[in-house]
């Protein structure tokens, strides 16, 4: 092997992030660089017994740095994707069926999400009596806000609290 090709093929690996390929399942990548940890949160996935492997700060032609989130036998479903857009604008999903991509989903970004957030404002009437929380989703290109529709204070993603699924059902 010439030491030109050698060259050549050192730089290449130093370019490349090596991340396993998944058999079925979905892999959500382009997640703004420090989001796969509000996303995991999200989807619920340390609850769950699927391999996820998450990249986080890899280097990415369009973004500069991405997250990257794969998670072997788990399908997410429309509503999750269109979640998954609220906190992380631009991100891709792409679903898995024996190594290849099968299905490329663009999420939109839904007008409205329900009893998935925790309002801060801590004079909100969500926080004192039961009552589910509803925010109104203001897209603003790369960051939304979101509008609390009891108390109407808006706020953006990275103010903003999760709630367990469990927690949301009580």
């Amino acid at each position: 092997m010439s030491k030109q090709l050698m060259d050549q093929l050192v730089k290449e690996s130093q370019r490349t992030v090596p991340v396993g390929a998944i058999c079925n399942g979905t892999v959500i990548d382009h997640i703004p660089a420090g989001s796969a940890i509000r996303l995991i949160y999200l989807l619920q996935l340390a609850d769950h017994d699927h391999a996820v492997t998450v990249g986080m700060n890899l280097p990415s032609k369009r973004l500069g740095t991405k997250d990257l989130i794969k998670i072997e036998g788990w399908i997410v479903n429309p509503e999750m994707a269109n979640q998954i857009a609220v906190f992380a604008p631009g991100a891709t999903l792409n679903i898995v069926k024996e190594y290849r991509v099968a299905e490329k989903i663009v999420p939109k970004v839904p007008h409205e999400l329900r009893g998935i957030i925790k309002c801060p404002n801590a004079h909100c009437i969500t926080n004192h009596e039961l009552a589910n929380t509803v925010f109104l989703v203001e897209n603003m290109g790369r960051k939304n806000r979101l509008r609390c529709h009891h108390c109407e204070k808006a706020f953006s993603c990275d103010q903003i609290l999760l709630v367990r699924q469990e927690e949301s059902a009580s």
